[in-house]
């Protein structure tokens, strides 16, 4: 009948569809009536003259979706979803299904009092979509089980980036708990899977502040704006005023979970960015301002010690003179209960100090004295007032030795893989096959420990040999190679130590394919031969057997593809003091001055110093 009236003249026919429309309209607000209005949509559908009331059809769209996402009945519910189904098959209505999906969920995730439950219920569904299309199963899981007007569930969760992110984001920081968490996750899934994120950068600022006013001190507010933005650590807008509102979040931000949480965000975002010189400058500034809150306000002191990788970055990028002296208060406030806690403010206090930038730079080591107040309550008992800080560090780096020598067991621990005569605590650092920075680390550390306390520690070159050879990871081994080069410069212990330990082992560093530990075997023998403790043990087998050794591999030295090996060994020939040169050894070296132009004039040199030393008086 309707198609036969509408038939008739144009003006009825705009008369009967505004009435459709009004109708259809009303009967959706109304529960009882749905299924009647759902029902006489679809009859106007099905017409074949249903393109004269697609007006009509497109004005019922928002709040047949409507029904579809939120309505209490199942028979309802599916017959909306049905309907939306079937009208997402035309084209012409798939922009105003997308508008009303779009803006349905965008209002049910506005804020609400009392709670509905609504917010958990969407926010849970985009998160299943998410994980579904992270997981390939993208044709199953469009939430409320809405059809896909997008080209795929991708491009949906796209339009909920652009559209719906600040509500998200709004709900992880000031939801209900399970709003809460389940938002968080949300967001990982989106910056996890970069389809979904392409150029996203996100501005925090409106959050931060609101989120770090006094009212939201004690509350779960401030974390999770801590917790959200390291979700998007990556994605930040980083300027000045956001360091610095973390900065002092950290320093005064009320528990110490959002005390920990925020320096860890910047120290992530430091390290990730190109920071400058003046905002690392400002963060110090405000560090030394902080100073006191820095160190106290901890309800488990111990976490203080969170601060010393952040305050010693900042020392590195510039000049800092307060540094150590705070880090040294941080290290001492730390180490109150001997617990794990203690053990990392060791561990990150020694990794600073130890740093290139700091122990090589003159100025550091001439102001700390200068800058360190008086009131610092961390003095070793009977100091002088001008050595308080040599004796401060020494009094840290004596107990972190001693920790280290407890670590390092006699022979009769050496593990048969590993063959490092250290003992459970330790071997936790040198034998991690899937981190080779921490095991070069802790080599640089060891080694930098025993430069001061050889006796100490008399095992640590031992140790560092074998893994010098046996580390399956080159970096590890160029640092084992140049902390061996150090210590045997520094004391007759340490090349005592290594002497042994290297001679026994000399075929497996002369055979060896990496070319750094042939290097070093010719570095070691020219250190001992030069080192006056050596003579005293003249009459031990080792030392006796190094002509030997010497004219075994020499010619396979000289032959070398690699420069730096032969110049290592005319530079060892030309240190011969413990023992006359051989004629097959100068012959050798005579031989390399005439037929390697690449290290000729090395050669000659060492030919003009032998004769010059007598050496070759017998030759």
């Amino acid at each position: 009948m309707i198609e036969h009236v509408s038939s008739t003249n144009e003006n009825i026919r705009k008369g009967i569809a505004a009435s459709l429309g009004l109708t259809t309209e009303v009967l959706m607000k109304h529960r009882h009536a749905q299924i009647s209005a759902i029902n006489l949509l679809r009859a106007v559908y099905e017409l074949p003259v249903s393109h004269w009331f697609s007006e009509c059809i497109r004005q019922a769209i928002p709040s047949l979706v409507d029904i579809a996402v939120k309505s209490g009945s199942n028979d309802v519910r599916q017959l909306a979803l049905c309907m939306t189904h079937d009208l997402c098959g035309k084209v012409e209505f798939q922009g105003d299904i997308k508008d009303a999906i779009m803006k349905d969920l965008n209002n049910q995730l506005e804020s609400q009092y009392p709670p509905t439950g609504r917010h958990h219920d969407v926010l849970s569904q985009l998160l299943k979509c998410a994980e579904s299309v992270k997981k390939g199963m993208e044709q199953r899981q469009m939430p409320f089980s809405l059809p896909c007007p997008w080209g795929s569930p991708v491009d949906f969760l796209r339009d909920v980036v652009r559209t719906l992110l600040d509500k998200i984001i709004t709900l992880s920081i000031y939801g209900e708990e399970m709003e809460i968490d389940t938002a968080q996750m949300l967001l990982r899934q989106i910056v996890e899977d970069e389809r979904l994120n392409p150029n996203l950068e996100i501005d925090v600022s409106r959050w931060l502040n609101d989120a770090t006013t006094p009212r939201f001190l004690w509350t779960s507010v401030p974390e999770n704006f801590i917790n959200v933005s390291g979700i998007f650590k990556n994605h930040l807008t980083v300027d000045m005023p956001f360091l610095s509102k973390l900065v002092e979040m950290a320093a005064n931000g009320g528990s110490d979970g959002v005390r920990v949480a925020s320096i860890d965000l910047v120290s992530t975002v430091c390290r990730d960015r190109d920071l400058s010189s003046e905002s690392a400058q400002q963060i110090a500034s405000i560090i030394r301002s902080e100073r006191q809150s820095i160190i106290a306000k901890w309800s488990k002191p111990s976490r203080c010690a969170s601060w010393i990788p952040l305050i010693g970055d900042m020392a590195k990028r510039v000049w800092f003179a307060e540094a150590v002296p705070i880090m040294l208060e941080i290290w001492k406030e730390a180490s109150v209960n001997e617990d794990e806690s203690c053990r990392d403010a060791e561990q990150w206090l020694i990794s600073a100090l130890i740093s290139e930038e700091l122990s090589s730079n003159p100025s550091y080591q001439e102001s700390l004295a200068n800058t360190l107040p008086n009131d610092l309550e961390i003095l070793v008992s009977g100091a002088q007032s001008q050595n308080k800080v040599k004796e401060i560090v020494a009094r840290v780096l004596k107990i972190v030795a001693q920790n280290i020598k407890d670590g390092i067991g006699d022979t009769a621990d050496i593990d048969d893989q590993s063959n490092l005569p250290v003992s459970r605590p330790l071997r936790q650092f040198l034998d991690q096959p899937a981190h080779w920075e921490y095991r070069a680390v802790w080599v640089d550390i060891l080694a930098t420990l025993t430069r001061y306390f050889p006796i100490e520690l008399p095992s640590v070159p031992v140790i560092i040999a074998r893994m010098a050879l046996r580390d399956p990871d080159s970096e590890v081994q160029n640092v084992c190679f140049n902390a061996l080069q150090l210590l045997m410069d520094q004391t007759a212990e340490s090349l005592n130590a290594i002497r042994s330990t290297v001679l026994s082992n000399s075929d497996a560093f002369f055979d060896s394919q990496d070319y750094r530990a042939r290097h070093f075997i010719a570095v070691f023998l020219a250190c001992l031969g030069q080192s006056k403790e050596s003579l005293q043990y003249a009459n031990e087998m080792h030392l006796w057997s190094i002509p030997e050794l010497v004219e075994e591999n020499l010619k396979s030295a000289f032959q070398d593809d690699k420069k730096e090996v032969r110049l290592s060994w005319i530079e060892f020939l030309a240190t011969i003091k413990i023992h006359e040169a051989k004629p097959s050894v100068t012959r050798k070296l005579l031989d390399v001055a005439i037929k390697d132009p690449t290290v000729m004039d090395e050669a000659i040199g060492a030919l003009q110093r032998l004769l010059k030393d007598g050496a070759l008086l017998t030759a």
